[in-house]
């Protein structure tokens, strides 16, 4: 694969992925207090876009911080999948407590 297809496949990628962030982000905002069944699904949202926002702000800060920027992604890693196995998991409890509410 040459350069500039690279480039553009990171482009692409980078830009999905804060897409995504910034989606989760304003979901969680706007749906925080509006969801009776799991009230928690919009802060794992929030916490979860913001996360992903400060790994891709690290990997440009790479550049310029290499040591510490490392240890810091391998410490945001390792809250990012412990938050989504805590997510999973108050989804799926929650999921066998489901209440009807009737328009």
């Amino acid at each position: 694969m040459d350069l500039s297809c690279s480039l553009c496949f990171q482009i692409i990628t980078l830009t999905v992925w804060v897409g995504l962030s910034i989606a989760m982000i304003v979901i969680g905002a706007v749906y925080k207090d509006d969801c009776p069944n799991q009230a928690y699904i919009p802060i794992f949202l929030l916490v979860t876009g913001i996360t992903h926002l400060v790994l891709i702000l690290l990997y440009f800060i790479r550049c310029v911080f290499e040591v510490c920027s490392m240890v810091l992604e391998g410490l945001l890693g390792i809250f990012s999948f412990a938050w989504f196995i805590a997510g999973r998991y108050y989804y799926c409890i929650d999921n066998y407590k489901i209440i009807i509410i009737k328009p």
